[in-house]
């Protein structure tokens, strides 16, 4: 990986990471999640090697930031996850809907992996049906998102990382 195409990846997670937190974060639980769809992004536009380290850094600095109200290092084991599979599909953009599912399934597999490190890691959690509830609608938000943004996104990455860029 370029020292250019590093630092655009870098920039890409970090911005994601302080709109989250800055700008979503206070308006409650039913957000999207703009640090797993950025992920999604690198994974996608450059592979898994790419989309794990873009989602241990956007995982731990998600895990780090205020209000910490979970186990560090939930969110970096989700992203990882999440790095690591959308790397590993071959995508081809400017199929808005099929990128809108593609976000959608990283989504629920970010969430659900999240959810389950906090059961192991003895969390208490809210009652089954409000989880439920918020992994849905946030996937929803996720997709959406996901379909207008990541599409943009890879093409972007893959014109700053040519060399071992899958989307061009």
């Amino acid at each position: 990986m370029t020292p250019r195409a590093a630092s655009l990846i870098a920039a890409l997670v970090a911005g994601a990471v302080i709109l989250q937190t800055a700008l979503l974060a206070p308006l409650g639980p039913y957000v999207p999640h703009l640090v797993m769809v950025a992920v999604v992004a690198v994974a996608l536009a450059v592979g898994p090697q790419a989309g794990v380290i873009a989602g241990l850094m956007g995982g731990l600095l998600i895990d780090l930031a205020p209000p910490g109200d979970h186990l560090v290092g939930r969110w970096a084991v989700a992203l990882i996850v999440v790095g690591y599979l959308c790397g590993r599909v071959r995508y081809k953009p400017g199929r808005r809907v099929g990128t809108a599912a593609l976000v959608a399934a990283a989504s629920f597999v970010g969430y659900s992996v999240f959810a389950l490190t906090g059961l192991v890691g003895g969390e208490r959690s809210a009652p089954l049906s409000a989880m439920v509830a918020a992994i849905a609608i946030s996937v929803v938000l996720n997709a959406v998102i996901g379909g207008v943004f990541v599409p943009s996104l890879t093409r972007l990455i893959g014109r700053w990382h040519p060399a071992e860029a899958l989307v061009r």
